[in-house]
């Protein structure tokens, strides 16, 4: 499993028997099912850019809406590339807390996702990808 891992976040390309690429993605997950357990490593929960949008209570009880700034894992986006999210908590926070929030949840983000269940069957390894289209849900539009 080692060394399958190693290949999260690689691009893949599919070529047909004229050598000509009619296919080209990037592997997201890497699973293994041996000895009646699936093990697996995945990138779909993958986020290494946090922003969190909060409700904010105001003097008077009012409670406003606002983000903090964007927070980044500058090892994990070298390795896999850009994956961001905006997270909004369940409750009302301070900008400490929301900072606080925002840490927390990049430092649990950042890296891969493993998974294990149990699995009965022959010896497999699996490698899902996903198309490059789908890099386009990765990161945020900003008009400047």
């Amino acid at each position: 499993m080692a060394g399958l891992t190693a290949w999260l976040g690689y691009r893949l390309e599919i070529v047909n028997r004229n050598g000509v690429a009619v296919w080209w993605g990037d592997i997201v997950a890497v699973e293994i099912v041996a000895s009646g357990l699936r093990r697996g490593i995945t990138l779909e929960r993958l986020t290494n850019r946090i922003s969190v949008r909060y409700s904010q209570i105001q003097p008077g009880g009012t409670a406003t809406a606002a983000d903090t700034t964007w927070a980044d894992n500058a090892t994990s986006q070298t390795k896999y590339g850009v994956y961001e999210k905006r997270i909004t908590p369940d409750r009302e926070m301070s900008e400490a807390e929301a900072n606080n929030y925002r840490a927390t949840a990049l430092a649990t983000l950042a890296i891969p996702h493993y998974t294990l269940m149990p699995e009965d069957g022959d010896p497999v390894a699996i490698l899902r990808c996903a198309g490059y289209w789908q890099r386009l849900g990765r990161t945020y539009y900003a008009q400047a």
